[in-house]
């Protein structure tokens, strides 16, 4: 990297200006500065910043949820889902939303149709704020907030238990003792 590069410094500004030289120390404090614009910020994140800001704002969305009545449950849910949606934004570099579209596109499959709806949901249960928002219903609960998660939000639950089922059909089928097909007499 050169040297001269926004961002890239060899010195501290401070240090130039200290060493008698206030005009180089000057600009590297603009080039650090430049380096610091919002486009600055994107590039060095790799552009990794557009769904960190989606999960931020995922916290206004659990502040307004209208389908939960409790103000201190929304507050909880905003801090523990947003906050930690957040967090595991940051943590896997913006991946964590792969689950969030393996989980709506199952849902509009669901919805057009093309699959049962009885099909275990992936995306639920890699999701992570589904996890979060379970967690928050019980540190409420833990708190006196008196509520338990709605069951129409219980996806971790519902997703879970499908899963059980149909790792249960399988074990069944396994128990049942292997009768190889007949020889057809070719290919």
């Amino acid at each position: 990297m050169d040297k001269d590069q926004p961002g890239v410094l060899t010195a501290r500004p401070e240090q130039y200006l200290l060493l008698g030289n206030p005009v180089e120390g000057v600009k590297r404090l603009a080039g650090q500065l430049r380096g610091l614009t919002p486009a600055g910020v994107v590039r060095s994140l790799g552009g990794k910043t557009i769904p960190i800001l989606g999960d931020a704002l995922n916290y206004g969305t659990e502040l307004n949820d209208s389908p939960e009545p409790s103000r201190r449950q929304r507050e909880l849910n905003a801090l523990l889902v947003g906050g930690g949606g957040t967090l595991a934004s940051v943590l896997t570099g913006g991946m964590d939303f792969l689950p969030v579209l393996m989980e709506i596109g199952h849902d509009q499959l669901v919805q057009a149709g093309v699959t049962p709806e009885e099909e275990v949901n992936v995306g639920k249960l890699l999701n992570v704020e589904n996890y979060l928002r379970e967690l928050s219903y019980l540190v409420g609960k833990g708190l006196g907030y008196d509520r338990d998660i709605p069951e129409e939000r219980a996806y971790v639950r519902q997703e879970g238990a499908k899963l059980a089922e149909e790792l249960r059909e399988v074990y069944e089928k396994s128990k049942q003792p292997y009768t190889p097909r007949p020889y057809s007499g070719g290919y």
